[in-house]
């Protein structure tokens, strides 16, 4: 089943190649990456042409101004042919057993949104981890977002019809919270294997 993984780009030179190796050197297969150059300039497009080169499961896709985070998402959701979809920021990074552990783990619990347990950390560092409760609903989520992004896989068909909102912050809590209200399935990989580029942490 092919995974598609959608990661926006926009002046993070110094982080998206890391970002991008952690998603091709999954141990699962069949993934395509999509990287939304949101930045589209000189520099971005010379150093995106880097990462996608020799790689033809890299796919780059330049917005014609701007758009933000949330469009970008939506974007790369237009061109994603996957039938699950997974998001990561350009800061972060994957273990390389994450999407085979949660492909496996949704298709053994027929859930239709999962994610996994994450840590923080600054450079070679980690400074925590976050341990995410095996089910969330919308009650529970009602109350805090303890879901990085870029640890969600889910079905693409409910992206399809439940898209990203322009939000200063916050867009993918609020995006979590509509997709939970409609019953649809959530369910939690009790694994760290998702890493959160904390900027700055005491």
């Amino acid at each position: 089943m092919l995974v598609s993984i959608i990661i926006p780009y926009y002046k993070d030179e110094k982080n998206i190649f890391y970002s991008v190796k952690s998603a091709i050197n999954q141990n699962y297969r069949d993934i395509e990456v999509i990287v939304i150059d949101d930045e589209n300039s000189e520099t971005s497009k010379r150093n995106l042409l880097k990462i996608k080169k020799n790689n033809r499961k890299i796919k780059v896709i330049s917005t014609k101004k701007n758009l933000g985070v949330s469009q970008a998402r939506n974007l790369g959701i237009k061109y994603a042919s996957g039938k699950l979809v997974a998001f990561l920021d350009s800061d972060d990074l994957w273990k390389k057993d994450k999407l085979s552990r949660q492909v496996h783990f949704m298709n053994k619990n027929k859930l239709d949104f999962c994610y996994t347990n994450y840590y923080g950390f600054v450079g070679s560092d980690i400074k925590y981890n976050v341990e995410i409760e095996k089910t969330l609903d919308y009650n529970k989520l009602l109350n805090e977002c303890p879901i990085s992004c870029s640890s969600v896989l889910l079905k693409k068909d409910i992206l399809d019809k439940n898209k990203f909102r322009n939000l200063q912050t916050k867009e993918d809590y609020e995006l979590w919270l509509r997709i939970a209200k409609k019953k649809y399935k959530f369910g939690g990989v009790n694994k760290l294997l998702t890493g959160y580029r904390a900027v700055s942490y005491t």
